[in-house]
Order: C-alpha cells, then structure tokens, then sequence
C-alpha cells in the first residue's frame, strides 16, 4: 500500500512486514543506544483475567529511545491473544510501561488506548492520559503501573506513549525496544554470554524464544526536522534500523516496544471515544 502523509516529499510504502522510507530527512536526531534490560519480570497491580506482554527480551539486550516531544508511538495487542479470561467484554484496566532516566520524577506525554485497522494504523482514540509522572524508571526500578479507566477493546487494538517535554535536547525519560537479533543468536547458541548480539549473561534463557509479530509503529514524529509534527503510520524499522551501531539487518526483525497490557472481564464504561485528531491536538 502506497500512501502519502501531508506535504511534505515523504513516501511510506507499508507491506505487511515492512516499512521502506523514502526521504530528504537525513539521519534521525535521536540515534538508538544499544542497552541491557534490567526491569525483571513484567509486575501488574490489581488481579487481572488476561495480561498480553508485547515484548521479549530474553537475550537482555534491548534498544533505548528518544524522540521529539509530541512524538506518539504504539504497540498493537489483540483480545484473541487472551487465553484465558472472558469470551467477550475485555477491557483495559492497567498499562505497563519500561522506561529509563537519570533523575526522577520524569515527565511524558502519557499513554493511550486507540482502535485501529487492518494496517495497524490508529481509528478512533479510546483513552489518553495526558502528561504523566514516572517515578519508577532508575536503575533496576524501571516498571510503572498505569491504571486506566475501564476502556473497552475487541480484537486488535493499539497501546500508544507521547514522548514528553525535552531536557537538554533529550526526552526524559526514554523508553526501549526488545532486540529480537540477539534473542535469535541467544536461542540458537546461549554458550554465547554478554557480547552483542548473544546473550546478556549467563543466567539469560532463550529457550523458548519463537520469531514475534511485528507490534511497533511510529505514528507521529518530526519526520522533516521542521519543529512541527507529521501524522504517520510506519511499521518500526526504516529509517531508524539505519542509523543502528552495527551492520545487521533490523528491518526483518521485529523489536517491540517494551510494553504489556492487562485486561479485565466487562464493568461499566468510563469513557468516550472521541477523535484520534484530539489528542494530536494537545502537542502541536
């Protein structure tokens, strides 16, 4: 599917599993920083009928981000993934979101929980936070809870993060993606300890570890450089996979948003859908 995004020479063609970009952009502001994954097992609050992780970073590698304020991106779930809970009548009760700063308390834009269509591209906008506090972010405590009103959802559905006001030129807190490589070369050869890209150390165990779906999108970020904000829907990988330290092909792998979900059993509806255009609205 070939389309076009304002008016600016962008072109993204979106396949279904791949994001090529064509563009005068140049190189990212934000190059991604190699990291190791340090959050532990994926915490919940209160008891949940279904909790969807949208990650896997059993290798301990992952990628850190930053990117401009404003700046949304998501990760899609789907209630058909719940094996256990209810039939029908899911809703949203909580959010769990791995960041990293240096300081605390960290501003973001928030999260949100929005419909979207077969290509994964946001519909209708279901809930949005607004700005937020992290607290929970510093080494070794990088977890946050976010509970949500009950929101509604049925079948495909996206989890998005607004990158927050910027400190120095760098957003505060960053947050990451899994490294699929890596959990690839960790399942097929875990004697591989702590060099890129096998496992992070030895206690680190791939052995279940399967090819994941393709959950990551970026759908809005300065894509000119211009200071003003371009409404997108790009399957994570190209451009950023460029910019990457080593010269591996990322675009075929899947790096996921370190991120999950849970779910709940029916309950009475908090909120309203509302237009995706709102929430854009907020950062322009």
């Amino acid at each position: 599917m070939l389309r076009r995004f304002g008016t600016s020479t962008t072109v993204f063609i979106v396949t279904g599993a791949l994001c090529f970009l064509v563009s005068r952009a140049g190189a990212v502001d934000f190059p991604p920083e190699l990291g190791r994954y340090d959050g532990g097992a994926m915490p919940h609050g209160m008891a949940m009928d279904c909790v969807l992780q949208g990650f896997d970073a059993c290798s301990g590698w992952i990628w850190i981000f930053n990117d401009v304020q404003g700046a949304v991106w998501g990760s899609l779930f789907d209630t058909r993934e719940c094996t256990s809970g209810c039939a029908s009548d899911m809703r949203v009760r909580e959010i769990y979101l791995y960041s990293i700063c240096t300081a605390t308390p960290a501003h973001f834009g928030g999260v949100g929980i929005t419909s979207v269509d077969a290509m994964g591209c946001p519909t209708t906008l279901l809930y949005q936070s607004g700005p937020a506090t992290i607290v929970n972010c510093t080494a070794r405590d990088r977890w946050t809870i976010l509970t949500t009103p009950s929101v509604p959802v049925s079948g495909a559905f996206a989890v998005t993060v607004t990158w927050g006001p910027q400190a120095g030129g760098v957003s505060n807190p960053r947050f990451a993606l899994d490294e699929e490589y890596a959990d690839a070369v960790c399942e097929s050869d875990p004697s591989v300890f702590g060099v890129f890209p096998g496992c992070a150390s030895s206690g680190a165990s791939c052995e279940t570890w399967g090819p994941q779906p393709q959950r990551s999108y970026i759908y809005v970020t300065d894509l000119n450089h211009d200071g003003k904000l371009d409404d997108v829907c790009a399957i994570y990988g190209l451009p950023y996979t460029l910019n990457l330290p080593i010269p591996y092909g990322y675009a075929s792998w899947a790096n996921n948003m370190i991120l999950g979900v849970g779910l709940r059993c029916g309950g009475p509806t908090a909120v309203e859908p509302s237009s995706w255009g709102r929430v854009k609205a907020l950062f322009r």
